[in-house]
């Protein structure tokens, strides 16, 4: 989906809003975010990575955020967008995306507005991380056999939520019937991202991106948005992470919302768009942050 203000492609000299969805997810959850950027005057591109959405999927291999940064590539080469300059938004998943794409061209990336990004997940167990580690190939063959989105029940995704009853009902519904009727494309996607991506231990990652792309775009190269009761990306997890590796680097802290903060977290569309738009640092510092008991 690209999407311009006033439909004029031709007119339009600005920067290019590349949106990175979550796992198991497609462009869909920034379908808000879309309209208002392009209300505000920024053109804005929604890709289904690989496995997602209407993106081809298959049963073999995994998938790397290598492979994703090939994707996107392709799309902005063959849609002709090669000449824009960037803003990256990526939820999740495609939070931790925003960080290996910015680093892969800190030339064309100005801005990256990481929204709980995957980068140190909810640490798994001894078992758990043995199979990704050694037998990848196994785990592969279990979510391609085995029919896990049986096991989804609407109520499991009411659970994601901090105060579902503020949340507008056709949003869980259509998750809901994602994960019925798309069972194994999901299944498989998830396969072969869970033994392909790291999403638990990033402390490179990052310091190469301080190194390579903060160094060129200062403070305001990144905003991170996270939310303090995160059960995804816990929060006590990934602050002292990020306050080690990135301290200067500024955040936005929501309370009552859990990892989907895209949809729960208030106010959320109105301060990525005022970080996207604005020329100077918002937000709090890493350094000037504490982990609170939670």
């Amino acid at each position: 989906s690209l999407s311009f203000p006033g439909g004029d492609r031709t007119a339009y000299k600005g920067p290019l809003v590349v949106c990175f969805h979550g796992l198991m997810s497609s462009i869909s959850s920034f379908s808000h975010l879309e309209k208002e950027c392009v209300r505000s005057g920024l053109a804005v591109l929604r890709i289904d990575m690989p496995g997602h959405g209407l993106s081809s999927w298959s049963y073999f291999g995994k998938l790397t955020p290598e492979d994703f940064v090939c994707q996107v590539d392709t799309v902005v080469s063959n849609q002709g967008l090669e000449g824009y300059k960037l803003y990256l938004v990526g939820f999740s998943m495609g939070g931790l995306m925003t960080l290996h794409y910015a680093l892969a061209h800190p030339e064309k990336v100005l801005k990256v507005a990481a929204i709980s990004p995957a980068c140190f997940c909810r640490p798994l167990s001894f078992p758990q991380k043995s199979s990704i580690s050694y037998a990848p190939g196994l785990v592969r063959f279990l979510y391609n056999s085995v029919p896990f989105h049986l096991f989804v029940t609407r109520d499991s995704i009411v659970d994601d939520y901090f105060s579902p009853d503020n949340i507008d009902p056709n949003l869980i519904d259509t998750r809901y019937q994602r994960h019925k009727y798309y069972g194994r494309q999901l299944r498989s996607t998830f396969g072969r991202i869970i033994t392909g991506f790291n999403f638990w231990n990033n402390q490179d990652l990052l310091q190469s991106f301080a190194s390579k792309y903060l160094s060129i775009r200062g403070d305001t190269g990144i905003l991170f948005f996270l939310s303090i009761h995160d059960d995804v990306v816990p929060y006590d997890e990934l602050v002292p992470k990020l306050k080690d590796i990135i301290p200067q680097t500024k955040t936005l802290i929501y309370d009552n919302c859990k990892h989907q903060i895209l949809e729960e977290g208030q106010h959320i569309i109105r301060d990525i768009l005022a970080y996207l738009n604005s020329t100077s640092s918002i937000g709090t510092s890493f350094a000037n942050l504490s982990v609170p008991a939670l």
